[in-house]
């Protein structure tokens, strides 16, 4: 180690010392109750399944493989004196012999650039998290009553539908199928337009996964030096924390305001949208219906924007091969393709951004947060002459010298279908994706990008490799988009 990160080590070390000794002098009576105790154990499990294989903790030792067997080491340990109370029960029998193998394998195989990750999931961590489940409903234990974004029904965090999308909503968003249905019709409408020639659906098309295949979109107006940014898919939308390139946004119904309020996009209000709309009696008995209240006050902005919601709260998601695969069924993925997982999350450190099981910003387990990142993206790809985009990012949102040339961190589910790439568009292809951040991105292009977060220095893939990633990235295609 040099001198600097010598020190910094230190600091580490002094300062996990003293949390270590006021653990050591806390009883037992002020630790949490047991309920929390399940809360830890089933969360760092799905760290180790996302973050720690992929490197996340340890970026620079390498012991990234060492370091999660160590981490299960832990939540075994933990929950031994609650398996005691069921040593004849099958459960913790189960649970016992789940988390040796897991471990075991962990620790057979401790090197970063070979391990099996997907193998590792599918056959040790899918059925610990059952285990370390079923041995709490056995005890009787609930969950703490606070939400999470991953839903306490779902044992793991790669269940289908294990993140619930109510989380990330107001706390007064309403529910319900007919309003879901209200927001559907209001989104293919082009009447919530002035103009009345584009609805949402102008720039985001079911069949190409809720996107318009435009490097940038189709606009009712321009004008010199306005930033204009790549259609993002709005399939997954729900379930992520931030919204926008430039992540100023947090809930949906504020980007459904956003946009009805731009004049390059929609080019009218939130306001001029319901008036339209309460002058259609057809409309009025249907807003009357869906929020179940009085015909007179039924249509109004608030509700507008609540219905069109509802419905991309309820697009179909995560329904591709690869979480057929990760669910245990073996054949929807081809060999090539969980090589191209493990690449993924292994040495081309793709997971160490797009993290599992969005595939996004969102950081598990908690998925509340999505740091947004610096790539140092060119304004055109290829080019004679390189330079980069000169979109400020995140920076316009929040003005610190780290978001300069920010963005935040799309999902890679339905890649295949959403092209171009990058928040200009850049990119026309995902091999050329690839390519760029096999470079070490702008910085390792030669270009001056003083805060990129992408490590400047080449992966160094292979032709092979490139091709099993973009095979893995075509597996998380979901069904509705996938080719027939």
């Amino acid at each position: 180690l040099d001198r600097a990160r010598l020190a910094r080590t230190m600091v580490l070390v002094t300062s996990l010392r003293g949390s270590v000794a006021a653990l050591r002098r806390l009883s037992a009576d002020s630790l949490a109750g047991a309920e929390f105790l399940f809360d830890a154990a089933r969360q760092e499990i799905a760290r180790v399944a996302t973050l720690g294989v992929a490197g996340f903790d340890a970026p620079v030792s390498g012991d990234a493989i060492v370091e999660s067997a160590a981490a299960l080491e832990g939540v075994r340990d933990a929950l031994a004196p609650w398996r005691a109370l069921l040593a004849d029960r099958d459960p913790a029998r189960a649970l016992d012999a789940r988390f040796d193998a897991a471990i075991a394998d962990l620790r057979t195989h401790p090197d970063f650039d070979s391990f099996d990750r997907f193998g590792f999931i599918v056959r040790f961590v899918q059925p610990l998290a059952h285990e370390v489940a079923d041995m709490q409903r056995a005890l009787r234990i609930e969950p703490p009553a606070r939400r999470r974004a991953w839903s306490t029904r779902a044992a793991s965090i790669y269940d289908a539908d294990a993140v619930d999308a109510r989380f990330y909503a107001p706390d007064d968003a309403p529910r319900g199928a007919a309003i879901a249905a209200l927001g559907a019709a209001l989104f293919f409408d082009s009447r919530l337009s002035p103009s009345r020639t584009r609805s949402c659906a102008s720039c985001h098309a079911p069949r190409r996964a809720f996107t318009d295949g435009r490097a940038l979109p189709s606009l009712l107006e321009t004008h010199p030096g306005a930033i204009v940014r790549n259609t993002p898919s709005l399939v997954g939308v729900a379930t992520q924390p931030d919204l926008f390139a430039d992540e100023r946004a947090h809930f949906l119904e504020d980007q459904i305001t956003d946009v009805l309020g731009s004049a390059s996009e929609m080019g009218g209000s939130l306001d001029q949208a319901a008036s339209v709309l309460r002058a259609d009696t057809a409309y009025r008995r249907w807003f009357a219906a869906a929020f179940a209240d009085g015909e007179d006050a039924a249509v109004t902005p608030r509700r507008v924007r609540f219905a069109i919601a509802s419905y991309l709260r309820g697009i179909p998601a995560n329904h591709s091969r690869f979480d057929r695969a990760i669910a245990g069924d073996s054949g929807a993925l081809s060999p090539v393709e969980r090589q191209g997982f493990n690449l993924f999350m292994g040495r081309a450190g793709c997971g160490t951004c797009h993290f599992p099981p969005g595939f996004s910003g969102a950081t598990p387990p908690t998925l509340v947060e999505s740091e947004p990142e610096v790539l140092g993206v060119p304004v055109r790809w290829p080019a004679r002459r390189l330079a980069v985009d000169s979109d400020p990012g995140r920076w316009g949102v929040r003005r610190t010298l780290t978001n300069r040339g920010a963005f935040k961190t799309p999902t890679l589910r339905n890649v295949a279908v959403t092209g171009p790439y990058m928040h200009n568009g850049a990119f026309r292809t995902i091999d050329e994706v690839i390519d760029f951040y096999d470079a070490g991105g702008g910085a390792g292009l030669g270009l001056s990008v003083p805060n990129q977060t992408l490590p400047a220095d080449s992966l160094h893939l292979t032709r092979s490799e490139k091709r099993s990633l973009i095979a893995f990235m075509r597996a998380l295609t979901d069904s509705a988009y996938a080719p027939r």
